[in-house]
């Protein structure tokens, strides 16, 4: 609203009064109520000025509006990143699954001896991290581990009492005995004896292996006398 709007509406409020106060001194002849005309005319012009301000008031409050909404679009804008960040967290719990079936498949006979090289694996990993224990012992011993895991479920297929037994007493006994006195040991023992740590871990992988064979061995001769049957049923 303008000063000159305003005051051009007052002003035609006042002379509007003004000729309604002339035209009411016919019937009343007090001076002061002929004189209540014009000042009622340009209140009421002041009056109009302000309603007719009012609508262009509210006819730019949406103009306005827009930029709210922009704010908001831009506020939300980190959200993307957000979502995008969350995805290989979705990959991680996706691919987790995984060793759970593997261990599942696991006969409930090597399920300790699982745990148990689990916390072999982590103990030699945390002493080759602070450099208690070198290279060689840390990846013989781990290679050793992934090993076993490895060939404990494809025991379990077989069913054999004695072979499950065997690697079971070969895990929780043997390999035992040589991994965690040699970890007590201190450093200047570590380094005289590590010799006596990588011969037994040799000596329980080559174990692992002639169970490994001796299993081969006993497939490739079922496979074979399965062959020769069905040769003779069938020539």
């Amino acid at each position: 609203m303008t000063f000159w709007k305003t005051f051009g509406k007052s002003t035609v409020g006042g002379i509007v009064g003004y000729l309604a106060g002339i035209l009411a001194g016919f019937w009343f002849t007090e001076d002061y109520i002929t004189l209540i005309f014009p000042v009622v005319g340009t209140l009421a012009g002041v009056v109009w000025a302000k309603l007719s301000s009012n609508p262009t008031a509210n006819l730019e409050k949406p103009l306005a509006e827009p930029v709210h909404v922009q704010d908001t679009l831009t506020t939300d804008q980190p959200l993307v990143p957000t979502l995008t960040e969350e995805r290989p967290a979705n990959r991680l719990s996706s691919s987790s699954p995984t060793p759970v079936v593997e261990q599942e498949a696991v006969p409930p006979i090597f399920q300790p001896v699982l745990e148990y090289l689990a916390v072999l694996e982590d103990m030699v990993i945390s002493e080759g991290q602070k450099d208690n224990l070198d290279n060689e012992i840390v990846e013989k011993s781990c290679s050793l581990f992934l090993r076993l895991q490895r060939v404990l479920p494809m025991l379990g297929e077989l069913h054999n009492d004695e072979i499950n037994h065997t690697v079971k007493r070969l895990v929780l006994k043997d390999l035992n005995s040589i991994i965690n006195p040699f970890l007590r040991l201190s450093g200047e023992a570590k380094s005289k004896n590590r010799r006596v740590l990588l011969d037994g871990i040799r000596d329980v992988d080559s174990r692992i292996t002639h169970i490994v064979k001796t299993i081969e061995h006993k497939d490739l001769m079922e496979l074979q006398t399965r062959a020769e049957l069905l040769h003779q049923r069938y020539s």
